[in-house]
């Protein structure tokens, strides 16, 4: 008997569809013998993408056994000799893992938002600030592993279609020259609102989510007229395409990032690594981000893996050295065309051999001891 890899609950297909489509490749290359999914997405995470807050509520309250799931996807692998339990937990939040009993029932723990202090006892989002970690989760650290972020592909999931879609990555990944030096897109453009919902199943962490919410500098510095803008008079207006989160489509998004060279990421909600990273492998830009402090299986090195701008994220406005910053930024945009050819082999490669979809199911494999 070959190796069997089931997933038990694939109701969230947000984040998990594209280390999914890593395990479809890995048994269509005849490396596992079977893949068995028990519940592949249909209407709902259509209903949760075109994500009104409030049908999102309405379904988590109605549909009690899946809200656990929502954080952690289970599955199974078997070899034959041994089977292990995993989840990948698939929270933004750092510091958080969702339903305990899935944890003392896991042989093995994957997380995507990875706290590089983990071993330490705690996740940190800035350098004053440090959320020390659960007793629960503590009690099954022996277990966690990190992961790393993945993106939707097709977003409800057809491997056919996802397919297809990695290959017109591959077709842009060393597409040259390209239009613009920087893609800014930066999702929510805001000051954090607060929502009252005790019924949500994730109720306990929405309060410090949404008053924390590191939005705040990210606007003010970057999209507000009243303000300097320091980081957009940093790069000529002309090479540069700013997007509205709310009305962009995944076919134009795509188009922007063959036609850029790099991307401009600052560490997403709660200090998490976003899709922007995961994009700039995938389509061959430039990642150019802040420091984080999490990491992924495989670490992400300043330098090389991406062009550092220092301590942005929750760092307090007055420990953030935005002259340095800027100053940064405006050496990359200009500098960035010959970067993006000299680094474009090593990031290709480093996509290939740790960031695809089928090195990430390879590395869950690996560390279940099947491979």
């Amino acid at each position: 008997m070959g190796i069997i890899v089931e997933f038990n609950d694939m109701s969230n297909i947000t984040y998990s569809e594209y280390v999914l489509t890593g395990f479809y490749i890995l048994k269509e290359k005849g490396v596992i013998d079977r893949l068995k999914i028990n519940y592949k997405p249909g209407v709902w995470p259509i209903l949760f993408y075109k994500g009104v807050n409030a049908i999102k509520r309405i379904l988590h309250m109605r549909l009690p056994s899946t809200t656990e799931t929502w954080a952690n996807i289970p599955g199974t692998i078997y070899d034959g000799k041994r089977r292990s339990k995993f989840i990948i937990n698939i929270l933004d939040t750092p510091w958080d893992f969702g339903a305990s009993r899935l944890l003392d029932e896991a042989d093995l723990i994957f997380k995507t938002q990875y706290p590089k202090d983990f071993k330490k006892g705690y996740a940190r989002i800035s350098k004053r600030v440090q959320i020390k970690l659960s007793e629960e989760i503590m009690r099954n650290s022996h277990k966690v592993r990190p992961l790393l972020v993945g993106r939707p592909l097709s977003r409800i999931f057809d491997f056919k279609k996802n397919k297809k879609i990695l290959s017109i990555y591959e077709k842009v990944r060393k597409g040259y020259p390209r239009k613009y030096s920087v893609l800014v897109y930066l999702g929510m453009q805001h000051d954090p609102v607060v929502i009252e919902n005790t019924h949500h199943p994730h109720y306990k962490r929405v309060d410090f989510v949404l008053y924390a919410h590191k939005n705040i500098p990210r606007a003010k510095i970057i999209f507000k007229p009243s303000h300097e803008e320091p980081f957009r008079s940093a790069i000529p207006k002309e090479a540069m395409e700013l997007a509205n989160y709310e009305k962009i489509t995944d076919k134009y998004y795509l188009s922007l990032m063959q036609n850029s060279y790099s991307t401009l990421n600052i560490t997403g909600l709660r200090g998490c690594i976003s899709w922007r990273m995961t994009d700039a492998f995938l389509s061959g830009m430039v990642a150019i981000s802040d420091n984080t402090y999490v990491e992924w299986y495989e670490p992400l090195i300043p330098g090389k893996d991406f062009l550092s701008l220092g301590d942005l994220g929750y760092e307090l406005m007055e420990d953030i050295d935005f002259e340095g910053s800027c100053k940064k930024l405006k050496e990359y945009s200009e500098n960035i065309e010959e970067i993006f050819k000299n680094t474009l082999d090593y990031r290709d490669e480093r996509f290939r051999n740790y960031y695809s979809p089928e090195m990430a199911a390879r590395y869950i494999l690996r560390e279940a001891g099947v491979l």
